[in-house]
């Protein structure tokens, strides 16, 4: 429920290295549901006020994840949740690392960030093909035997009805986003971590029937992340550096 909810944002925004007293603090009173945007919650500083300093308020206002263990056990926990929760968790998470770099650096810090987000990735193109059937027409006999033959099995045929439901399509839009914006992030970072990244993610292939189709539709998803906000971490520092070095 909420309170659980509630609990698990409170987890991974906590480092642990505030007074004890702060713990004291109900959480009932400060993280309370946001009823005016898509799921998630806020932090409400108004709840804060008659527990903690004025100073304590201020430094918690520019909330980021903390936690490493917390959101890996949030990530975890995304494919077993009913599926409204998972769509508000996927839409925080994803609006903490699109705001916050410290956020990415701490999700990446986690071991089994990819294995968590490449199963809910899989989980929701297996439910928009229906729970792994395959396709009982062939529009195009000559294209899909030679499929086969390359790939040795029948191509999975899309659910329209469940692709018509809006929670699969958040589910699906959201969670590719989410993971699409993480890779790109390692691929901007360049170096071997870019390359261990993507082996990584080609790698997990092999944990879904239908895994190198998830693998090729995440990697065109992360093409596209690369597109749109480029190779390079940060294009102004890239500039000044450059410029200095022309000095």
């Amino acid at each position: 429920g909420d309170s659980s909810n509630s609990a698990l944002m409170y987890l991974i925004v906590e480092d642990g290295s505030r007074a004890p007293s702060a713990s004291t603090v109900p959480l009932t009173d400060i993280i309370l549901p946001n009823n005016h945007a898509l799921g998630g919650f806020r932090i409400s500083i108004d709840g804060f006020a008659g527990h903690v300093s004025l100073g304590s308020v201020s430094s918690v206002s520019r909330h980021c994840i903390q936690n490493k263990n917390g959101i890996s056990t949030v990530l975890r926990l995304l494919r077993f949740l009913k599926n409204d929760r998972t769509e508000r968790w996927l839409f925080d998470l994803l609006a903490f690392v699109l705001a916050s770099p410290e956020s990415v650096n701490v999700i990446l810090s986690c071991d089994d960030w990819q294995p968590a987000l490449f199963q809910m990735v899989a989980d929701v193109i297996n439910e928009i093909y229906g729970e792994g059937k395959t396709s009982a027409v062939n529009p195009s006999p000559e294209v899909d035997q030679s499929k086969s033959m390359s790939t040795g099995r029948q191509s999975p045929a899309v659910d329209t009805y469940t692709l018509s439901k809006p929670s699969v399509r958040e589910r699906y839009d959201l969670s590719l986003k989410l993971y699409s914006t993480l890779l790109g992030h390692c691929a901007r970072k360049g170096d071997e971590a870019a390359f261990e990244a993507i082996e990584m993610a080609a790698s997990l292939q092999r944990v879904d029937a239908n895994g190198s189709e998830v693998f090729c539709i995440i990697l065109s998803h992360v093409f596209a992340d690369l597109i749109e906000r480029g190779t390079v971490p940060n294009i102004e520092q890239y500039e000044q550096g450059d410029e200095q070095r022309q000095g």
